[in-house]
């Protein structure tokens, strides 16, 4: 099976006093997702240029809800992109169902769905998942709507990036889901090229949300921030 290459994209998201679509100064990234200050943490999403989920605006099944997103109607594109993946997902559950094995059907539906320049689902695991632009934007916009939950989880289908997962276990923990959260968290002894500072920094937010220190966690989170991004333009 053919393997699309993935482009990682996010936004730069920014403190504001409002959730808003909006064109930062000349210089800075295209575009960005401004929110409330109590939804900072959607800063862990990791950061890129957003030009290649603009690149699904003509897209038959994701065009609309990118479309929203450009124009600024966040909950809109919320709700048309997560309508649009589960018509996708539906699609390929049903061709891959266990009680049958139609090679035609597959082929068609392959062709149709993943087998493209830019494809509607791509494979993972043993599992089909959203693009990742549009991986990104779904969870950032979960995100910046206050499921934190829900973001995470969406960052977990990028399990063997570090930095993606350090998000996905800090945004699970914000959610309350501690347990979950740390149960992702890779063992140093197991992961190859594990990456000390990154789950030290994760750590370090950990213990500032349990322990509801607020000059510490805004360290940690900056600090979590920074490594997250490190690396991407």
């Amino acid at each position: 099976m053919r393997l699309f290459t993935t482009i990682a994209v996010a936004f730069a998201i920014t403190v504001s006093s409002a959730t808003t679509w909006a064109k930062p100064p000349a210089g800075d990234r295209p575009w960005m997702i401004t929110r409330a200050t109590d939804h900072r943490e959607c800063s862990f999403i990791p950061a890129a240029k957003p030009a290649d989920l603009f690149a699904y605006k003509n897209s038959k099944l994701w065009g609309k809800g990118v479309k929203a997103l450009q124009a600024g109607r966040l909950a809109t594109a919320r709700k048309m992109l997560g309508d649009a993946w589960k018509k996708i997902s539906a699609d390929l559950a049903k061709t891959f169902a266990t009680d049958q094995c139609n090679e035609e059907l597959i082929a068609k539906t392959l062709d149709s769905h993943v087998f493209k320049a830019l494809p509607d689902a791509i494979p993972s695991s043993e599992r089909f998942v959203p693009p990742q632009p549009i991986m990104l934007a779904m969870a950032t916009l979960d995100c910046v709507s206050g499921d934190f939950e829900k973001a995470g989880l969406a960052l977990l289908t990028e399990h063997l990036d570090q930095k993606y997962m350090a998000a996905a276990v800090a945004l699970l923990y914000k959610a309350g889901k501690r347990g979950l959260a740390k149960s992702f968290v890779p063992n140093r002894l197991v992961v190859g090229n594990y990456n000390e500072p990154l789950w030290t920094a994760v750590d370090s937010y950990f213990l500032a949300l349990d322990e509801s220190d607020d000059d510490a966690l805004n360290i940690a989170m900056k600090r979590l921030v920074e490594l997250i991004n490190e690396g991407i333009e």
